[in-house]
């Protein structure tokens, strides 16, 4: 996995698309492997969990600014193994 790749990959996403669904969605996909990454491979370094981190906290506020709480709150809380 490139996170790197992975993190500019969807923030170029974010500069094409309007439509902020998709951006959502895109955002909590990129945690949601990350996690599964981490279940499968074990523990990964400290950068790898602060872009976790970031990428969440930056779509929990995307999620609150737009509305959206009731169409991605199940998601969110979910326990991705």
């Amino acid at each position: 996995m490139r996170l790197g790749t992975a993190r500019k990959s969807v923030q170029e996403f974010a500069k094409v698309q309007a439509n902020v669904t998709h951006l959502i969605d895109l955002e909590l996909f990129y945690v949601e492997e990350g996690v599964r990454f981490t279940n499968a491979f074990g523990d990964i370094d400290e950068p790898f969990y602060a872009s976790m981190e970031s990428m969440f906290e930056r779509v929990l506020k995307r999620i609150k600014a737009h509305g959206m709480e009731k169409m991605f709150v199940d998601r969110a809380k979910k326990d991705c193994k």
